[in-house]
């Protein structure tokens, strides 16, 4: 069943998706639902790891395998975004999330 995921902004879904996308859409609805969770080694959380990189959904967190019930993109597969979020893509250029976009995710 493969997973099927979209940004929606200003009610259109946005064009150019890529893995890194996904990354930070996952990782934006993660840090405002639950910023946390622990993550990383020594008691790091969501809130105090660096904001401007996003967690990897594909080899250390696969998404198949997220069960965290107080995120509802995981939960319902759908979330609003609260809050500003902004990527470094390590290329010289950023991906940004803006409050009132939707992220959605599902299987088909």
């Amino acid at each position: 069943m493969p997973l099927v995921t979209e940004i929606i902004r200003s009610g259109e879904p946005l064009i150019g998706w890529d893995g890194f996308m996904l990354n930070c859409m996952y990782t934006a609805a993660l840090r405002e639902s639950c910023p946390d969770t622990e993550v990383g080694k020594d008691g790091e959380t969501l809130s105090t790891m660096p904001q401007d990189i996003p967690l990897d959904f594909f080899w250390r967190n696969p998404v198949y395998c997220l069960h965290v019930p107080e995120c509802p993109l995981v939960a319902r597969g759908e979330q609003t975004l609260l809050q500003h979020h902004e990527f470094d893509r390590g290329d010289g250029s950023t991906f940004e999330l803006f409050p009132g976009d939707r992220v959605r995710a599902w299987r088909e």
